[in-house]
């Protein structure tokens, strides 16, 4: 069960977009991946859903329990390909 007590939930979604933001800005900036803080699943795919139609940036999770963090990954990054392919079947898995 989840309690959403004076809209916390809405400000953290609000809080992690920004921060979901701020990485692919500076992912396209230098070009290279840039990993987040680890955190718990329903803040993952927050960031996930809210860079999911950016141009030029993919996310892929990576780690393992409550050390899993999200990596925002510029499409000239060598591991973009990659990214690519988690994001796609983490698509594919949602749906069914």
């Amino acid at each position: 069960m989840v309690l959403d007590v004076e809209g916390d939930a809405e400000q953290r979604a609000t809080y992690l977009t920004r921060i979901a933001e701020r990485a692919a800005a500076r992912a396209r900036e230098t070009g290279r991946p840039v990993a987040l803080e680890a955190m718990n699943p329903k803040d993952r795919r927050t960031v996930h859903v809210a860079l999911r139609e950016a141009d030029g940036i993919a996310t892929m999770s990576v780690g393992e329990g409550r050390y899993r963090q999200v990596v925002v990954v510029p499409d000239n990054a060598p591991e973009y390909e990659e990214a690519k392919r988690y994001e796609h079947q983490s698509q594919r898995d949602s749906r069914d």
